[in-house]
Order: C-alpha cells, then structure tokens, then sequence
C-alpha cells in the first residue's frame, strides 16, 4: 500500500493533549538502542492522507 499526503508536527494546544500517559496508551513501547528513554523527546506529527493505493494478489 502506498499512501501519500500531508506530514505535519503537531504544537501547541495538539501536541499539549498527547502527554505522557496518552502517549503510552496510544502508542506501543518506544525501544531505543544503548540511550535511556527518559533522556528522549518526542515529537508527535499527524499524516493527512491525501490518497491511498494498494494491490493484493493472490488467493
């Protein structure tokens, strides 16, 4: 599937109501390689999606 459209960071009162607690509920685990997760921001960005396609061949 391929799916093009807008990628934008979310700020101000939008990124305000992913705080930690959303942030885990919402989304899986973060892992990081050799770094302590609590030295990490995070940024959270929304897709807009503009138009999507895919195939499925097969049974």
């Amino acid at each position: 599937m391929i799916a093009t459209g807008a990628l934008r960071r979310l700020e101000g009162d939008e990124r305000a109501a992913f705080d930690e607690a959303a942030i885990n509920e919402r989304f899986h685990r973060l892992r990081t390689f050799d770094e302590d997760v609590e030295a990490v921001d995070i940024d959270v960005y929304e897709f807009e999606i503009e138009a999507i396609t895919g195939r499925k061949t097969g049974g």
